[in-house]
């Protein structure tokens, strides 16, 4: 759908929501690919690391502020 042919069948602020929601969707899986070291599964059986601590701090990101700070069992 093109952008004029969304303006007439929503507000344009709607519009821009979504944008941002597609935005940051794409942000997130980029983030959530660093956490892994070899995304070539399809080409090999290669190990593939996962790291946890990245993970774990990306999660963390979208806690509240209140539970940014808490103590969780982290892996080290």
């Amino acid at each position: 759908m093109k952008k004029s042919e969304i303006m007439v069948s929503m507000p344009m602020s709607t519009y821009d929501e979504l944008v941002n929601y597609k935005k940051e969707y794409e942000s997130i899986v980029s983030k959530m690919r660093e956490c892994f070291d070899n995304l070539s599964i399809l080409e090999s059986q290669k190990v593939i690391n996962f790291d946890v601590n990245k993970a774990f701090c990306l999660c963390k990101s979208f806690l509240p502020d209140r539970y940014k700070n808490a103590n969780f069992n982290k892996t080290e």
